[in-house]
């Protein structure tokens, strides 16, 4: 499935932007220590980590996007399978390199590097598979 591959490509675009920032290629602590600017940081990194984390761990839960994986043709389930996985996979990486951005851009506050870490435990339940379609299809 491409999805895999998109899956592992977020990975190592992840290690890459990490790797970076710790053999100091990419800049980093270039927010200030403002109390406010901390506080917008903490909140979008609570907000994109753990509602992105929970949306898509959810997502197939959704009523309007079981029907369309239930659909009656197994081909077109298939297709809308593949749509909604690359949805999933989208906002868990949103959320994700924002998150490492905002950890490599203030030290400050340890907000942004354990929601990145929360998103990280959310991505290995979100592995692309055919018998998760499968146990979709039969429910």
């Amino acid at each position: 499935m491409k999805q895999r591959i998109t899956y592992l490509q977020i990975f190592f675009l992840v290690n890459i932007l990490v790797g970076a920032a710790l053999v100091f290629f990419a800049p980093s602590d270039y927010i200030g220590n403002e109390p406010k600017v901390l506080y917008w940081i903490n909140l979008y990194a609570i907000v994109s980590g753990l509602g992105g984390m929970f949306f898509t761990l959810r997502l197939f839960a959704f009523k309007s996007v079981r029907q369309s994986v239930r659909n009656e043709d197994e081909q077109a389930g298939f297709s809308a399978f593949c749509r909604w996985t690359k949805v999933r996979l989208g906002i868990l990486a949103l959320a994700l390199w924002s998150n490492v951005v905002l950890y490599q851009a203030s030290s400050y506050t340890t907000t942004p590097k354990y929601c990145m870490l929360i998103i990280l435990v959310a991505f290995v339940f979100c592995w692309p598979s055919r018998t998760e379609f499968e146990a979709i299809r039969k429910s």
